[in-house]
């Protein structure tokens, strides 16, 4: 006896078998994993991770304002404490008063200064002042080469060299040898400690002397011979212009 199928469509249904459809692929939406997140699977991680978040950093704090004059002041000489039993105010006013006390001082010690330069210089023994002047005598080597005055001369000649001090009052410009001394004539006396006499010898202005005080006269070798022991270098005479 043949088995029924029981696949079959019914008697009632006809001879007509169920449809068939060809098979369907269907493919997942999912995207397929990556290495990435394979690899975070297998340490533990969640496949997708939040994304660290960004730090800013915030905005740099403002400066710190600079101390001004008064807060340095008042870090060195605090005004609550005491100074000698004083207190702040009253030693910056005795400070100020003793410096106005020196400004004072020295403004006229500058003053007297001045007005006795002036004075020094009135009385300068220079020409036109037939009055003997005394000093000390020097003799100094006036060659070789040119004085001041823009003479060349010799040991023996009768020359002299007068203070700076002079030469530099009757200057008249920036060129020495334009001076209004040079080549005036002045007679210079002394006693003789040799044999007791008094000698005067007529010199000319040629040169200027650095070391010599207003009234000091420095004479060639030859001149100083006429008048002193050259052992002696240094005599006390006395002279006056002759024009």
């Amino acid at each position: 006896m043949a088995t029924a199928d029981p696949f079959a469509n019914p008697a009632w249904e006809g001879n007509s078998r169920l449809p068939t459809h060809p098979a369907q692929s269907f493919q997942s939406s999912i995207a397929p994993s990556t290495d990435a997140e394979e690899k975070a699977l297998e340490i533990g991680a969640p496949p997708y991770a939040a994304a660290a978040p960004t730090y800013i950093p915030p905005p740099p704090a403002a400066a710190a304002a600079r101390p001004g004059l008064k807060e340095r002041f008042d870090g060195v000489m605090p005004s609550h404490r005491r100074y000698m039993g004083r207190s702040r105010r009253t030693v910056l006013l005795g400070a100020l008063g003793l410096l106005a006390l020196l400004v004072l001082v020295l403004g006229l010690g500058l003053g007297l200064g001045l007005k006795k330069g002036g004075g020094d210089s009135a009385a300068l023994p220079l020409p036109g002042n037939a009055t003997p002047h005394t000093g000390d005598l020097t003799y100094y080597s006036p060659g070789p080469g040119y004085g001041s005055c823009g003479f060349e001369n010799n040991a023996d000649d009768p020359i002299c060299a007068v203070s700076h001090l002079l030469y530099d009052a009757a200057s008249i410009s920036g060129n020495p040898n334009e001076n209004p001394l040079c080549g005036r004539k002045l007679r210079v006396t002394h006693t003789d400690a040799r044999d007791g006499k008094t000698r005067s010898v007529d010199v000319k202005v040629v040169d200027r002397c650095t070391g010599c005080k207003a009234t000091d006269i420095d004479l060639s070798p030859g001149m100083f011979l006429k008048l002193a022991a050259e052992e002696e270098g240094r005599v006390v005479g006395t002279w006056a212009w002759l024009d």
